[in-house]
């Protein structure tokens, strides 16, 4: 048990996610549990599915949601807007480093 533990939960922010993962339909409950939309997908590299895996266009049908799908170098962050690193693999350091270095100078709410 966490003790002393605060959740914070800004209102009318959406949630854009940055890369896939195999626990995308974890991310919709986790969002929809905070009464947020996940408004566009971020993708930083081309996706591959393995035999085991479905595409994210599919797992996206799969539970009925309909993202923005934007590549990485269109994206231009926004107000109202919550951004989080999906991967899990060991990409996901090399994602960190290219947005810390691409917008280390913007201002943090």
């Amino acid at each position: 048990m966490v003790e002393d533990a605060c959740v914070i939960v800004r209102e009318n922010v959406s949630m854009i996610l940055f890369g896939t993962s195999d626990i995308l339909s974890d991310l919709y409950d986790c969002s929809k549990a905070l009464h947020k939309e996940i408004r566009a997908i971020i993708l930083n590299v081309p996706e591959e599915v393995g035999s085991r895996s479905k595409g994210l266009q599919t797992r996206l049908g799969e539970l009925g949601e309909h993202p923005f799908i934007i590549a990485l170098e269109d994206f231009v962050p926004a107000n109202g807007e919550e951004y989080f690193i999906v991967p899990t693999t060991p990409r996901r350091s090399l994602l960190v480093e290219y947005l810390r270095k691409k917008y280390q100078s913007c201002d943090s709410p």
